[in-house]
């Protein structure tokens, strides 16, 4: 695998897709294209044009190009990871690294003293600025948090190192942070809100106490059950469960 050193090398000026695969069959592929399209855009990074008419494409990244390159290279259960810099596409197989005893667990997960930061564009890309990211996800390791969660500068809860934060209320409502707190429009969050799921709502903190359950979502977790928040014990998992059993269905 050849990678030419370029601005997403040098400074992270680029972006990524990790789509999940079973049974050599990308999941929700139009989603994770239009969100690619979507940053390749506001990183000028020019898109290529596609073989059949000159059409603009997601960064050489097609529907088809996506499925041809499964045939070569199938994937039972896991991953295709695409990257996208100034003068690389990469197309590379990855491991969904999710096992059913954690989905049984559920996650422990802990605020994280690192800030979002609201205004910066990074944010809300996938974009390779992502050592915030990996670097908590490791410490919070170290400490048996499986997932550190993110504050913005104002106090408000973002996003977890690799998820979407969502909430259950007593009477069943379902709310995440809003996009404007500082946190990326993940795929399967997008698919939850405008399904009429979930609502966005400011979250601080003080009000973790208030819920019933708590679950994270990102395209290879899918739904992951979250039983303890910084000390707060969520043992309800009823709104939970039918999300999960409803997304497996669709």
């Amino acid at each position: 695998m050849k990678v030419d050193t370029d601005d997403g090398y040098y400074y992270g000026l680029g972006i990524f897709e990790t789509i999940a695969v079973e049974n050599n069959r990308p999941q929700f592929l139009e989603e994770h294209l239009q969100r690619l399209s979507r940053s390749m855009r506001i990183l000028r990074l020019l898109p290529r044009r596609n073989e059949e008419g000159g059409a603009e494409c997601r960064g050489g990244i097609t529907e088809r190009r996506v499925n041809e390159w499964l045939e070569e290279h199938p994937i039972t259960h896991g991953a295709l990871k695409i990257t996208v810099s100034e003068k690389n596409v990469l197309l590379e197989e990855k491991r969904n690294i999710y096992t059913r005893m954690q989905y049984e667990q559920g996650f422990t997960t802990d605020f994280s003293y690192v800030r979002r930061n609201s205004t910066s564009i990074f944010t809300y890309l996938k974009s390779l600025n992502y050592g915030d990211n990996i670097w908590e996800k490791r410490k919070a390791r170290k400490r048996g948090i499986d997932e550190p969660i993110f504050l913005n500068e104002h106090g408000e809860i973002c996003e977890g190192a690799v998820s979407n934060l969502f909430f259950v209320e007593e009477g069943g409502r379902v709310v995440t942070p809003k996009l404007s707190c500082g946190l990326l429009r993940g795929v399967v969050r997008q698919v939850l809100l405008e399904r009429g799921m979930a609502e966005e709502a400011v979250i601080y903190p003080k009000d973790i106490k208030h819920y019933k359950e708590v679950f994270l979502t990102n395209s290879l977790m899918r739904i992951m059950p979250v039983r303890n928040l910084a000390g707060y014990d969520y043992k309800e998992r009823v709104i939970t469960r039918k999300l999960m059993e409803w997304l497996e269905r669709i």
